[in-house]
């Protein structure tokens, strides 16, 4: 038996990586590369994890690593839900090992080791997708955009209505920046709560917008992602058609807008 030590973190630190896990693209996926995650080595000491489905995108990046030589790897969907149950938030440490074409998480206080599959393909060229730099960036409390989006859903379910998706619209008022949330629904209803939603704490970091900006988001995409920050986030936009960003240090979350047909 062949085996090699990729490199060695702690379960918490593991348990940061496998976040992106909620991206990972459903099996019945026609394009079985992204029906993984994918690991890869990233400059001096870093390692990088990704995991998309064609309509968002997640990346985290984790610091002071040490491994003894470059790699990259597409791990399973069934290999990352069994890593995400074994994983603990401690600082225990866990040795992944390179094993007759496949990978060995060994979790060294657990006494177990987790036996990955991998995908044999190459991977597709995420970065290629994230924009280089936003036009209009928030810095926002996660917090309090989760809890709108939490008493969106109840109302929603409450009043027996379908929430096809909820538009972020970032205007100007006087001196003052406004940050509303509107909701859709496939019933043309409109809900009680949501008549006058804005978010409030929120601070603009840049914008080179001249114009008032809006854009369609999947409730459910921009839930699972803004969860996963606590403290403050930054969103950025581009365009109404272009991807949204969410960024903390070094996790990376994007979701594709949905576009909406005018009436004519």
């Amino acid at each position: 038996m062949n085996k090699n030590l990729l490199f060695t973190i702690t379960e918490k630190e593991l348990k940061y990586l496998l976040e992106v896990r909620y991206c990972i693209a459903r099996k019945e996926e026609i394009r079985p590369v992204i029906t993984g995650m994918y690991f890869t080595t990233k400059d001096s000491n870093k390692i990088e994890v990704c995991a998309l489905d064609g309509y968002r995108l997640s990346k985290r990046v984790l610091d002071n690593v040490k491994y003894n030589n470059q790699f990259n790897f597409i791990l399973t969907r069934d290999s990352i839900m069994k890593l995400y149950k074994t994983t603990k938030s401690n600082k225990n440490i866990v040795n992944v090992y390179y094993v007759d074409q496949e990978i060995q998480f060994e979790f060294v206080n657990q006494n177990k080791q987790i036996e990955c599959s991998t995908i044999k393909d190459t991977y597709i060229q995420y970065n290629n997708i994230i924009p280089e730099e936003n036009e209009l960036e928030i810095n926002l409390n996660p917090k309090e955009l989760i809890n709108i989006i939490k008493n969106i859903k109840k109302a929603a379910k409450e009043n027996n209505l379908d929430i096809l998706h909820i538009v972020f619209k970032i205007f100007q008022r006087e001196d003052n920046y406004r940050f509303q949330i509107q909701v859709q629904c496939n019933q043309d209803k409109e809900i009680e709560y949501c008549k006058n939603l804005y978010l409030n704490d929120f601070k603009i970091l840049k914008n080179e917008l001249r114009e008032s900006f809006e854009i369609a988001i999947n409730i459910d995409y921009i839930y699972q992602a803004i969860k996963l920050y606590k403290g403050s986030a930054t969103i950025g936009f581009n365009s109404s058609v272009t991807p949204i960003t969410i960024q903390q240090n070094n996790k990376l979350d994007l979701i594709l807008p949905i576009r909406i047909l005018e009436s004519v």
